[in-house]
């Protein structure tokens, strides 16, 4: 009842003032029900927070952040002003805002129609994707100019995640197909060994752009294992 009926988080290096944290954050998020209760709650009745107006938002937080934003129905939490004035301007300044969406506004409600959670990674933001998935030893996914992520839930036992890559031109393209056709035999090997079994298909949509899909099965038994091996 008390869990979100869905989340995005946008990641972008554009001109946006970057909180402490390093690279500038927003997520969205719908909470299920009393949203109204909450907004309040945080508006008005939370001491010694630094509460500003801007375009008719109010935004709520700390110095050191992070910062709440009430748009409609949904939540918007930042790591500074300058990131949550930044989105809120790509809401206030889409164009025809409340006919057409922006781009952005676009492929995330495109995501969350689909998707538990979903995340725009765009500019700077591709360097958090591409570093995690050099941990795993792929490599390649730098040269992306935006990834698009969704992740569904689909039991308490097995999970959908989906990334769109988009590059600038084939050859990246193809450099990071080959990288991750190469690596993905040994990751569903190390998934295996702690009980998930992964599938995965690659497909290309287009000329610059790829999907890679994989389901993940066992997620509760080896989440079960994991903690009974830890007594």
């Amino acid at each position: 009842m008390w869990m979100p009926r869905s989340v995005a988080l946008f990641i972008d290096r554009g001109d946006v003032e970057p909180s402490s944290r390093g690279t500038p954050w927003v997520a969205a998020i719908n909470p299920p029900m009393l949203s109204r209760m909450f907004r309040l709650i945080v508006e008005h009745a939370a001491p010694g927070q630094d509460r500003r107006q801007y375009r008719g938002y109010t935004i709520t937080g700390a110095g050191d952040g992070p910062y709440l934003c009430f748009a409609g129905g949904t939540v918007l939490v930042s790591g500074s002003v300058g990131e949550m004035t930044a989105i809120l301007d790509r809401i206030e300044d889409r164009p025809n805002a409340g006919t057409n969406r922006s781009e952005l506004t676009t492929s995330v409600a495109m995501l969350l129609e689909r998707f538990d959670v979903g995340g725009v990674f765009d500019s700077g933001g591709v360097g958090i994707v591409a570093g995690a998935l050099r941990t795993a030893g792929i490599g390649g996914l730098d040269a992306a100019e935006r990834v698009d992520v969704g992740l569904d839930v689909v039991d308490a036992d097995s999970a959908l995640l989906e990334a769109t890559a988009t590059f600038s031109d084939r050859t990246s393209l193809e450099r990071f197909g080959s990288a991750w056709r190469g690596s993905w035999p040994g990751i569903a090997r190390r998934l295996f060994e702690y009980g998930i079994e992964a599938t995965c298909r690659f497909e290309e949509r287009t000329q610059d752009s790829a999907r890679i899909t994989v389901e993940l099965r066992g997620l509760g038994s080896a989440a079960v294992a994991g903690l009974a091996a830890l007594e």
